[in-house]
């Protein structure tokens, strides 16, 4: 196990990584809120969580690549884009 923490802006960022590589999982603030982003060591799912104005937006990845979809957004609306990998 590796953990780091530090303050950022008066709140505590804890950011820890398993031995085994199973999971990684890193911790953020930004603009007062929490930020998770994991990733799973079979690599058959990436998740990236972010704020934006506000907002939560979260981006997925299966590890097929059947599906790429990212999330964002833009004058306060939701945005999303699909792909097929075909």
């Amino acid at each position: 196990k590796r953990q780091s923490v530090g303050i950022y802006g008066g709140k505590v960022v804890s950011s820890t990584e398993e031995a085994d590589i199973a999971k990684r999982q890193s911790v953020g603030i930004y603009g007062g809120k929490v930020v998770s982003s994991t990733e799973e060591a079979d690599i058959a799912k990436r998740q990236s969580v972010g704020i934006y104005g506000g907002k939560v937006v979260s981006s997925t990845e299966g590890a097929d690549i059947a599906k790429r979809q990212s999330v964002g957004i833009y004058g306060g609306k939701v945005v999303s884009k699909t792909e097929e990998a075909a």
